[in-house]
């Protein structure tokens, strides 16, 4: 009997790893592209992935990634739920540190066991809300051509 060598099937599912070709989302992701180069108000800057279970929406989106890195914008990549907002915002100021004014952090709660010290900030320095610090980074980012907006 003679062995028959097997081929690879680039549409078989390979979950959790991106498939060897995208093919047929080439529309969508020029879409992503135009809608990052034309800037603010393009037709192109929201776009909705839907589907069932399976069609490839997760890679999508991951390509939809790729592009933006390669247009020199930053990505950070959630799940949603509950605590979103924040990282959201964590991974913004981690992944743009390198660009924007540096700022440090105190200490200002230290526990051991049921036991713990706090200091409060005065009011003054307490952070603003979540809006505010991520126009803060968005600003900062404006000024090396990469980033976005948050709509009014």
């Amino acid at each position: 009997m003679a062995s028959m060598a097997r081929t690879i099937n680039p549409f078989h599912p390979a979950f959790g790893a991106p498939p060897p070709v995208l093919i047929g989302r080439e529309d969508v992701l020029t879409d992503v592209r135009d809608g990052l180069l034309e800037g603010a108000g393009s037709e192109y800057r929201a776009n909705k992935v839907i589907g069932p279970r399976g069609v490839g929406k997760t890679v999508v989106l991951e390509a939809a990634a790729d592009i933006a890195r390669e247009e020199g914008w930053v990505v950070v990549n959630v799940t949603a739920g509950e605590g979103m907002l924040d990282e959201i915002l964590e991974l913004a100021n981690h992944r743009t540190a390198h660009l924007r004014n540096k700022r440090t952090r105190a200490v200002t709660q230290v526990g051991i066991g049921p036991v713990s010290l706090g200091l409060a900030k005065p009011e003054s320095e307490q952070l603003p809300g979540w809006r505010v610090q991520m126009e803060q980074v968005l600003d900062e980012l404006e000024h090396y051509g990469t980033g976005g907006m948050l709509p009014p």
